[in-house]
């Protein structure tokens, strides 16, 4: 699980997401916190 700030921008996030996915072959999941 990937723990992003709250203001952190969806589509980057998106992104990020797929490439772990691609690369690592495993499910991520993005979780925001208060930072």
């Amino acid at each position: 699980m990937l723990k992003v700030p709250k203001w952190a921008p969806d589509e980057a996030l998106e992104t990020m997401r797929k490439v772990f996915e691609e690369r690592l072959n495993i499910k991520v999941v993005i979780r925001k916190i208060n930072w």
